[in-house]
């Protein structure tokens, strides 16, 4: 996140266990930064090497021209 340029507010891991999916660690993650910023974020979960998805994203609207963002990703392994 830091090297997208935003700033962490408050982040927590878990694990979870899926026969059918495979296991996948859980990250649930505040951040704040600009729109740009959240793009290059995504692109950058896009590209990585580890199979990752995004199962939740929602952004609001600050008084800066910055946003809030929660995301959740599901980092799979083996």
């Amino acid at each position: 996140a830091a090297a997208n340029g935003f700033e962490l507010n408050a982040m927590n891991f878990s694990l979870s266990v899926d026969n059918e999916y495979g296991d996948h660690i859980r990250l649930t993650a505040n951040l704040t930064g600009s729109y740009a910023e959240l793009i290059s974020f995504l692109q950058d979960l896009e590209d990585a090497e580890r199979l990752m998805q995004v199962s939740s994203l929602t952004v609001q609207r600050t008084t800066t021209e910055d946003v809030v963002f929660n995301v959740t990703i599901e980092a799979y392994y083996q």
